[in-house]
């Protein structure tokens, strides 16, 4: 039945019968009827069903199928942090954040964890690399430092920069992509007293 459906997916998704009903823009009694199968959702109440949740149309209508959308399990929500937000890290309470956006999920899972923060890159030291405006998916679990790999740093009295780690004779070197950018040295005993080391760099969408 149609309305047991709705309600078990209302369940699934813990909404109340308020919630669900404004959604789909409905009234809170036509939606009870529906579920408990007193009446049958119109064509329209169903079409909103599926434009404005994640309910599967072919689970919905026919029971056939995941009651969840496969486009929507695909998709992910992921906070865009201030670099200010960045600089506090590891934050006492929730980072600031300045936007959210979906992405694929398949752009975020990395060893089994989904990266829910990125950072829109500003400046050029990345060039080509990363472009200004460029989005940056940043792993804050992973602050082990990889030759070659990118990797966000903070050096003391700095705010946080993107930069290349390498592997020198001194300890390591900060590596800018742009060529006109100075490298920056960085000695073992830094890395051993300072949290230098954020969070590494594991994706760059350049077109948002």
């Amino acid at each position: 039945m149609i309305g047991n459906r709705i309600r078990n997916f209302r369940k699934y998704k813990k909404l109340t019968l308020a919630q669900l009903s404004d959604e789909i823009g409905i009234s809170l009694n036509s939606l009870a009827s529906i579920e408990t199968g007193k009446t049958k959702p119109s064509a329209d109440t169903l079409k909103s069903l599926v434009d404005k949740t994640e309910i599967s149309p072919g689970w919905l209508i026919a029971g056939r199928g995941r009651m969840v959308s496969d486009d929507d399990e695909r998709i992910v929500t992921i906070q865009v942090l201030a670099c200010s937000a960045i600089s506090s890290y590891p934050w006492e309470g929730a980072p600031d954040v300045v936007e959210t956006i979906n992405v694929q999920r398949d752009l975020v899972d990395v060893g089994g964890r989904t990266l829910i923060h990125a950072v829109r890159y500003r400046g050029n030291s990345m060039q080509p690399t990363i472009l200004n405006g460029s989005l940056v998916g940043i792993d804050f679990e992973d602050r082990k430092p990889l030759e070659n790999s990118l990797f966000v740093v903070r050096f003391p009295g700095s705010g946080p920069i993107i930069k290349r780690i390498r592997f020198d004779v001194n300890g390591y070197l900060a590596v800018a992509d742009n060529p006109t950018v100075p490298d920056l040295v960085v000695s073992q005993e830094m890395f051993r007293q300072e949290e230098i080391i954020l969070g590494r760099v594991r994706w760059i969408y350049n077109k948002l």
